[in-house]
């Protein structure tokens, strides 16, 4: 509920990240390469744009004037984001991996797909770990926060990818980008990150405590009970 233009690339990044969420999650349950190839391009819908929320954000808080380089970023997303969608071009070799995970084995567009990717989100870094070194004081915490933080979700989503390119390793790498929300929520609270202020109210407060309080053991019960039930009919 920002009105800043800050705050409206900042939840467009979130937003972005939450379709790659989504996507990666019915990529793990797709049973075909056909469910894959549809996940896969609503996960890289949100992987495409995340960079390119992340420079935004990253321009507007270091007040950078140039802009040459943010339209050129909007501009490779909407190119590589309508041959990813529209066309086999970028997915089109499939294999099995870990008996449970379509992935598609990259060819020369999904690698010059994904070296976009990374320039946009090299730029980004750059640009924040330049300016955290021009600040003093609390936009120097901001900064750092802001970098590590956004380090450890890229770095884990990158890392999931890697098996496109016969590097198998299982993708955990995910688990990395909640450490992106842990890192930010903390800086948002701790040092107004993004100048967000946060309100708690009582009624807050009680709501989530007793949220927590009454609804974990119901859902301790139905892990329980699904698990005995997959026991029993096991045995």
């Amino acid at each position: 509920f920002g009105k800043n233009r800050i705050h409206t690339a900042w939840t467009g990044f979130n937003l972005f990240v939450l379709f790659w969420g989504i996507g990666t999650f019915f990529v793990g349950k797709a049973s075909s390469p056909e469910e894959a190839a549809i996940a896969w391009r609503l996960a890289g819908t949100g992987g495409l744009a995340i960079p390119v929320l992340f420079y935004h954000t990253v321009y507007i808080f270091c007040e950078t004037k140039k802009k040459t380089f943010l339209i050129l970023a909007y501009l490779q997303f909407a190119v590589f984001w309508v041959l990813m969608f529209f066309t086999d071009l970028v997915f089109s070799n499939w294999r099995l991996l870990f008996n449970s995970i379509y992935y598609n084995t990259a060819n020369i567009y999904y690698t010059t797909m994904m070296s976009s990717w990374l320039l946009v989100a090299f730029a980004g870094f750059f640009l924040l770990f330049r300016h955290s070194k021009s600040v003093t004081g609390l936009k120097k915490l901001q900064a750092r926060y802001l970098f590590f933080g956004f380090l450890m979700g890229f770095a884990g989503g990158a890392y999931i990818l890697l098996p496109a390119w016969k590097i198998n390793v299982y993708p955990l790498g995910n688990i990395a980008i909640s450490l992106y929300g842990i890192i930010g929520t903390y800086a948002i609270i701790r040092y107004r990150i993004l100048d967000i202020k946060i309100v708690i109210t009582r009624t807050g407060i009680f709501i989530a405590t007793y949220t927590l309080v009454l609804g974990l053991p119901f859902v301790i019960g139905a892990v329980f009970k699904t698990s005995l039930i997959e026991m029993w009919g096991t045995n």
